[in-house]
């Protein structure tokens, strides 16, 4: 009798069904059991992501582009489109996606955008003024020469000439004297004194 036929195995490897063997003294035996990932397939509505197959419909691995990277949109929750493109699920608060294009998420700031101000078509036009936007509300940005939000309202925009206005003459709580009339944001008096 060999007696290396009866002598138990030294070592027996096995791993997830992949690669099983034996080794013997003077000898070791493998045998490849490949499964359907190892072959690169995975069933319909799958693909292969870092070794194991993956839905087509879940955003955390591209849905079904070739790749599987996550899908990245802008200041957006993302999802699978029928197509099998990563869209917009959501926009995270204070942003909208106002060019109606999924690839660029919700690209639009509309708590700080004078363009789009608290909604994609909340365009701030404030008269004698460049507007602004803060916390999706129009504000005044700055006044254009010769004219003051001297009422403080943002609605209105600038809507005091400071250049000819006596009571706000150059700035706005500037006052000419009772003799005096506001010229080119001025105060003078009727003699040109």
């Amino acid at each position: 009798m060999n007696p290396s036929s009866t002598m138990p195995p030294l070592v027996r490897l096995a791993t997830t069904g992949i690669i099983m063997g034996a080794c013997y003294i003077g000898a070791c035996t493998f045998t490849a059991e490949l499964d359907p990932l190892d072959n690169g397939q995975c069933g319909t509505g799958q693909k292969s992501c870092n070794e194991r197959c993956v839905g087509l419909a879940d955003p955390r691995t591209g849905c079904s582009l070739d790749t599987c990277a996550p899908c990245s949109l802008a200041n957006a929750t993302a999802r699978c489109a029928p197509n099998g493109t990563c869209t917009i699920s959501a926009c995270r608060p204070g942003f909208e996606n106002c060019d109606e294009n999924g690839l660029t998420g919700c690209e639009t700031d509309i708590d700080f955008d004078p363009n789009h101000c608290g909604s994609c078509r909340g365009k701030c036009d404030l008269p004698n003024a460049l507007a602004g936007c803060t916390n999706g509300a129009c504000v005044v940005g700055s006044c254009l020469p010769h004219w003051g939000d001297c009422d403080g309202k943002p609605e209105n925009g600038c809507e005091t000439p400071i250049d000819t206005n006596s009571l706000h003459c150059g700035q706005c709580g500037k006052t000419c004297a009772p003799s005096h009339q506001c010229v080119m944001s001025h105060c003078t008096s009727g003699e040109g004194g």
